[in-house]
């Protein structure tokens, strides 16, 4: 199926099928070049937005009954994404979760003059007590000239943060130890009455230890 909507377009397809005599789902949803600025009359919500999602596509595929088996991707770019007061101007993220493993193999944040970009993995256990020794992949890199435009996409009480961060890491962990590095640098960080603060961090970590 598919549907016009505010000059942007939205896809939809599910098929009903069987594998190893097991129900399975095959279905997608792609929403292109869907204005934002009308959501917030759509959904009664009392609120101002702007932007578009230029691309935005979810699939699924796998049996319902066995959430830990499917394959899920995430893919999504939004420019100029204004909500009252917050936004940024682009944001692209990809998440696939296959074989009992979550990959996030993009996020990208422009906001002004702020950076930010993520990536990484994780093995999902299939019981959450085993999740501190679960392997684990991440990498961060950060370069933020407005903390309090960033902060305020969280809402208060972030939002009385400002100052600047840079923040470059690449960190790891198997079976409960941990190893990789994190450089940090913040300059002028505030908050409410606080005076202004300075500090410089550097941290590597090798087989568990600091």
């Amino acid at each position: 199926w598919e549907l016009g909507a505010y000059g942007g377009t939205v896809r939809g397809n599910v098929v009903f099928g069987e594998e190893n005599h097991q129900p399975a789902i095959d279905a997608s949803v792609a929403i292109v070049n869907l204005p934002l600025k009308p959501i917030p009359d759509l959904i009664a919500l009392p609120a101002r937005a702007d932007g578009i999602v230029r691309d935005a596509r979810l699939t699924f595929r796998g049996n319902p009954d066995q959430p830990l088996d499917n394959e899920i991707s995430l893919h999504l770019s939004a420019d100029n994404f204004r909500w009252n007061e917050r936004g940024w101007q682009s944001l692209v993220a990809g998440v696939n979760y296959i074989g009992r493993r979550l990959y996030v193999t993009a996020f990208d944040l422009r906001q002004a003059d702020n950076r930010i970009s993520v990536n990484g993995e994780l093995a999902v256990p299939e019981h959450p007590r085993d999740l501190p020794n679960t392997h684990y992949l991440a990498n961060v890199s950060a370069d933020v000239r407005d903390l309090h435009a960033l902060a305020a996409l969280a809402g208060p009480p972030f939002d009385q943060l400002g100052g600047q961060l840079s923040l470059y890491g690449s960190f790891q962990g198997d079976k409960g130890r941990l190893g990789g590095y994190v450089n940090a640098d913040a300059s002028g960080i505030t908050y409410q009455t606080l005076p202004p603060a300075s500090a410089h961090v550097s941290v590597i970590a090798k087989d568990g230890e600091l």
